[in-house]
């Protein structure tokens, strides 16, 4: 098993980590590198919210165009021959104190259209909406995930890495994000990723080398 790539305080890159070295860390690094973990894990579930939501939205656009275009073809517009005799119609009517010819109602194919029109647009606003609210979360996530990664680097004690879990941990919730438990112990976390769910966390995005390094 590997860990990502860190950096030295004074910024010479360290080896990989292996379960050996991992064992060997501080309190301070086992905490930071635990919180570390999980930021990976909330940037790619953001990155994967964000494809979907621009995915959602690409097919949204395709549907309001297509709505656009048989709402055009349900109320074609008028020619020019067809506007210089309603005009006349209308001068005529109003000259001789007559009503003015009255619109046509509007067919069910027209109505269909009108309607299909303004819920393609509803959801397109919608989606865009989503999509910009994706795009927000993926920025703060990689802001948490910067400052994981520095925790990774710069030596801190064990009550300010504790704080910092206790904060993200605190905007996952917040977020509706699936939380670790909060550390007790200096190795309680550490135990825990290796043997529950961050273990597998670890193998699957262990091999990647963080962004920031």
């Amino acid at each position: 098993m590997t860990y990502p790539v860190m950096t030295n305080p004074d910024g010479t890159p360290r080896r990989d980590f292996d379960e050996a070295d991992f064992a060997q860390m501080s309190d301070d690094e086992r905490e930071a590198f635990v919180v570390f973990l999980q930021e990976r894990v909330a940037e790619d579930e953001a990155v994967a919210a964000l494809d979907a939501a621009t995915k959602d939205l690409h097919a949204s656009v395709r549907e309001r165009n297509a709505a656009e275009q048989a709402l055009n073809e349900a109320y074609p517009p008028q020619t020019a021959l067809e506007a210089r005799l309603a005009a006349i119609a209308a001068y005529d009517a109003v000259r001789l104190g007559k009503e003015l010819p009255k619109p046509k109602p509007p067919t069910k194919k027209q109505l269909a259209a009108k309607e299909r029109a303004e819920q393609a647009e509803s959801d397109w606003r919608r989606k865009l909406s989503t999509k910009q609210r994706a795009e927000e979360a993926l920025r703060e996530v990689r802001r948490n995930l910067k400052a994981a990664f520095l925790r990774c680097v710069t030596p801190v004690s064990a009550d300010e890495a504790r704080r910092e879990h206790l904060r993200l941990s605190s905007e996952h919730k917040a977020a509706g994000n699936v939380v670790k438990p909060t550390p007790e112990a200096p190795l309680s976390p550490i135990d825990r990723a290796l043997r529950g769910a961050g273990r597998q966390t670890s193998i699957e995005y262990g091999t990647k080398r963080p962004r920031y390094a």
